[in-house]
């Protein structure tokens, strides 16, 4: 199902008008639920939960470390859009409250550190308290059974905290549910167009492909696999941009291309799949390829973290859409494949973060693309941007948050308008409004009409 439509009754304690018409239309003024994009303000990441606090006059601060051990790649962490304070984190393994403990139910996930994708988190359709946490135990290295499932996280439930002041739990009936097998590492999580509703990619190296599922609140329905053209050995990374609705795949064998595709947020149909060229291409295979991809916020760039090069160390490139051009933006060492290239993410400053070994074996600084949106030559990479004050261990991959979607806003109110006719010289004191998808809880609580009047 595509959305779910609530009639909504709205008592206006009105007084008759008199018109010289029949027909008026009403000009009502009520709040509907928004966001100030603040989801990714906080940040934790790594295996021993190094953190980062993103404030909106542009400072960024090393907060103290989360609870450890924290899995080295896939985590997402999830915080109100409106003020920035986080309500938990996750690696897909465990889920942690805000107190930093591990919620009640909320260990024992079946996920591995070394799932690129693990973690993610979506907003249940129906309850805004609600969310869904996707892990899978996939990964090239082994050590799983090549599935994925997903928890549900019930904030409303008083967890580690009081029924005044709850910290939420994962639900014991919602643990651990199976959705697939053939599971590669990459996750990804697309809102469906104009709707509360959402896409569910998971990735498969056998065969080489991606699934796509539908959650709505009437539950989960697989809808197609495709398969990757050409076929990939050991799929990472899978972005979706929402400015130019295309995903990006990469593989972490050297010898795989890069590649993007169209995806339809509407109907959750992949198609025109190309290769990104310019990337150096080579026979070593594993952890010599693509570990992460991340697009710049304007959609016409595309930055490639590549793990390492034959026996040099990992590199940075930007493929520019706008002249078909591939251009090395850092490269960790030239020499040594000791120093390896992993993560990147854009923050809330608008900036890319990349993460990177800086010395052998650790990784302290992050390096960051300060204009992501630029050309190579003046896209201002800065290697040393943020030195944690200490090495993050095998930290490879930063943090997911919410997908904010144009219509999936859990947590705070704003004003819109909305017209209506009424069809009479008078207006009855009940007026009924079928309004579009945007009362996500199903609870006709979020609409709240503020003002009315003629026009």
């Amino acid at each position: 199902m595509s959305g779910i439509h609530i009639p909504l009754i709205v008592s206006l304690l009105l007084m008759k008008l008199r018109a010289v018409i029949s027909i008026l239309i009403l000009l009502l003024t009520f709040t509907k639920e928004s966001s100030a994009q603040l989801e990714s303000s906080i940040w934790y990441f790594g295996p021993k939960c190094h953190s980062l606090r993103f404030s909106p006059n542009g400072s960024i601060t090393v907060l103290p470390n989360g609870l450890s051990p924290f899995g080295a790649e896939g985590c997402s962490v999830l915080s109100d859009p409106k003020t920035g304070i986080f309500k938990f984190y996750t690696d897909g393994m465990m889920v942690i409250d805000v107190d930093h403990k591990v919620m009640p139910n909320g260990a024992g996930l079946i996920g591995l550190s070394s799932s690129w994708g693990s973690g993610k988190i979506a907003a249940d359709p129906l309850n805004c308290n609600r969310y869904y946490v996707f892990h899978n135990d996939g990964a090239y290295e082994g050590g799983g059974q090549n599935k994925f499932y997903y928890s549900v996280v019930d904030l409303s439930l008083p967890g580690n905290g009081t029924s005044a002041n709850p910290k939420g739990d994962v639900l014991a009936s919602s643990k651990n549910v199976f959705i697939g097998s053939n599971a590669a590492e990459g996750i990804e999580v697309i809102s469906v167009a104009n709707s509360h509703d959402f896409w569910l990619l998971t990735t498969s190296n056998s065969p080489s492909s991606v699934s796509v599922y539908k959650f709505t609140a009437s539950g989960i329905t697989f809808i197609k696999t495709y398969s990757f053209q050409p076929s990939l050995g050991d799929v990472r990374a899978i972005r979706f941009c929402e400015v130019n609705n295309k995903l990006a795949v990469a593989s972490c064998n050297d010898f795989d291309p890069v590649l993007t595709m169209g995806f339809d947020r509407s109907t959750g149909v992949i198609s025109n799949q190309t290769t990104v060229p310019g990337i150096p291409a080579g026979v070593y295979g594993n952890y010599h390829g693509v570990y992460d991809v991340c697009w710049s916020p304007n959609g016409t760039k595309l930055y490639i973290s590549k793990y390492r090069q034959g026996d040099t160390g990992g590199k940075l490139y930007q493929h520019d859409f706008l002249t078909s051009s591939t251009t090395l933006i850092y490269d960790v060492h030239p020499s040594s494949r000791n120093f390896a290239g992993r993560g990147l993410k854009v923050g809330p400053d608008g900036k890319m973060y990349y993460l990177y070994m800086a010395t052998d074996g650790k990784v302290q600084k992050i390096g960051a693309v300060n204009n992501p949106n630029n050309p190579a030559a003046t896209c201002n990479f800065n290697p040393a941007q943020i030195d944690m004050g200490s090495d993050l261990g095998n930290a490879n991959k930063f943090p997911d948050f919410l997908y904010m979607s144009d219509t999936l806003h859990h947590f705070a109110d704003t004003s819109v308008t909305l017209k209506t006719p009424c069809n009479s010289s008078s207006i009855d004191a009940q007026v009924k409004l079928n309004l579009p998808p945007m009362d996500i809880d199903a609870d006709n609580l979020t609409y709240r009409i503020t003002h009315v009047s003629s026009i």
